[in-house]
């Protein structure tokens, strides 16, 4: 299965963790959404992926991770609350999400870049945001 790049694996009763050879394939298309998988998030998925649901699992943020940029992808829906607290720059701009900005970021004591403009984000920003936060992006939202 070397040249599989579309893999659609959804709504089954999947366990465990992501299987690792998904970051060293051709795939261009991962959906293991509707499962039951659990663990962390891959940190290196295959350089040639270009769209990944892994939506409704219970899965995990990289704890090492500082690091994440998934902007101008088709993601959907709310801002996980469960998001490294280690990470030092998000940017989900230019996304399709929606919903409240989750107070979790405020304990994100190491936060220092959020880029979330170009979404449906509503409501009142938190009261309160990391103390190191010093970039802060949310136009183009509705809040």
């Amino acid at each position: 299965m070397v040249s599989l790049a579309y893999l659609d694996l959804s709504w089954n009763h999947f366990q465990g963790e992501i299987p690792k050879c998904f970051s060293s394939s051709n795939l261009v298309y991962i959906d293991l959404s509707q499962n039951q998988l659990e663990g962390e998030i891959l940190e290196s998925l295959s350089s040639s992926l270009v769209h990944l649901n892994i939506s409704s699992n219970q899965l995990q943020a990289c704890s090492s991770l500082v690091y994440i940029d998934l902007s101008q992808n088709q993601l959907e829906g709310e801002i996980p609350e469960s998001l490294s607290s280690s990470l030092v720059r998000i940017d989900l701009s230019h996304d399709h999400l929606r919903g409240l900005i989750p107070d979790t970021f405020r304990n994100m004591i190491s936060l220092g870049y959020l880029d979330h403009p170009g979404n449906r984000l509503e409501g009142e920003t938190p009261k309160s945001f990391s103390r190191g936060l010093v970039h802060l992006d949310l136009p183009g939202n509705h809040l």
